[in-house]
């Protein structure tokens, strides 16, 4: 079994705003008038960067 060791979760990573209720990620690209990316605050991916 591969040990996976968290280094942000996306409460706490400076690509995530949270707005109102929602948590969204600023980090992946997205198009023009579509919503970013929603997260959930204890989800986490490669390219968190602790705030």
């Amino acid at each position: 079994m591969e040990t996976v060791e968290i280094s942000c979760r996306c409460k706490d990573c400076t690509h995530s705003v949270k707005e109102g209720a929602k948590l969204y990620c600023y980090y992946w690209d997205y198009e023009q008038g579509m919503s970013p990316n929603t997260v959930e605050e204890l989800g986490f991916c490669n390219n968190g960067e602790p705030s």
